[in-house]
């Protein structure tokens, strides 16, 4: 006589997990969230940001994110890509020098674009916005696809987030450079 089939299980396993999400078992996921948390609560905290360096004592939230200043996490960031960069090379992953150079660029184009802004600018408008991402974005796209030229991605990746960074600032440059031209 024939045996039946065993039964299925109605709760997904491990495995089946992965193939709902396509790429990652949920464990990686809660583990991606949990490093970017702590990620983004360090960066707040080197930024100054007085919600996350003040525990339990009260402060005034209007206005919390003004006297913020990005530098020294867009700095580290960088720094993190050298590290990066030097087990790629060590390594000889010519896709992964690639993309620490990326992390070096956007770390350093991050820390140079923040000096053009004050920290309190308006919203940019949409009719600078739009056609502004476009181009970083072309930048972007260009900067991936150039991988072969290294100089030329990392010069590309670091316009494209000077761009990015600087670009509330640039309605009121724009807007003083042609009063003085008046």
């Amino acid at each position: 006589r024939a045996e039946a089939p065993p039964r299925r299980s109605r709760s997904p396993s491990p495995s089946r997990l992965a193939v709902v999400i396509e790429v990652h078992y949920l464990v990686d996921v809660l583990a991606g969230l949990a490093v970017g948390s702590g990620v983004v609560l360090g960066a707040l905290w080197l930024a100054g940001d007085p919600r996350i360096r003040q525990s339990g004592s009260r402060y005034d939230s209007r206005g919390a994110t003004v006297a913020l200043d990005p530098t020294l996490p867009f700095l580290l960031a960088a720094v993190v890509s050298t590290g990066s960069l030097a087990v790629a090379v060590a390594g000889g992953h010519t896709g992964e020098v690639v993309e620490a150079g990326i992390g070096i660029a956007t770390g350093a184009g991050g820390a140079i674009g923040w000096r053009f802004v004050d920290g309190d600018e308006p919203a940019v408008p949409v009719r600078i916005a739009v056609p502004a991402l476009a181009v970083t974005g072309a930048l972007w796209v260009g900067a991936y696809s150039l991988s072969g030229a290294i100089g030329v991605t990392l010069a590309a990746t670091t316009a494209a987030v000077v761009a990015v960074v600087a670009l509330p600032a640039l309605p009121g440059r724009i807007e003083r450079l042609s009063g003085i031209r008046d």
